[in-house]
């Protein structure tokens, strides 16, 4: 089976067969690229495709994506509160700690893609 970025032919499934053109600066297209790649997809036809298909919120795959940085951010904080430092600091960064995981909770309680749960 031929693998993601090799330039091998795909199964029957999984061929696109349509294209569809934008045309902009080459400045804002490396912008666009570089958006896409920060927020964890693979190419810029990938969060385009996403950002269509998901007309009225944060698709799956980006909610995903932005509960793993609060999720790296939450670890930061709960770092901090093991640290030697005032006890006000130390519970502060606990609560902040714990406000992450909650909004990463209700991020992901919403609407699954038809797309995605395959």
């Amino acid at each position: 089976m031929a693998k993601a970025g090799d330039g091998g032919v795909r199964s029957d499934r999984r061929q696109m067969d349509g294209s569809v053109c934008v045309r902009c600066w080459a400045r804002d297209k490396q912008r666009f690229k570089q958006t896409s790649l920060r927020l964890g997809f693979p190419s810029l036809s990938a969060w385009i495709i996403d950002l269509m298909e998901t007309p009225n919120g944060a698709s799956l795959r980006l909610r995903r994506v932005i509960s793993g940085q609060l999720g790296q951010i939450g670890a930061r904080a709960a770092a901090l509160a093991s640290y030697d430092l005032p006890k006000e600091v130390k519970e502060e960064a606990t609560a902040l700690a714990a406000q992450i995981a909650r909004i990463q909770k209700d991020l992901m309680m919403g609407p699954a893609d038809a797309s995605e749960t395959d």
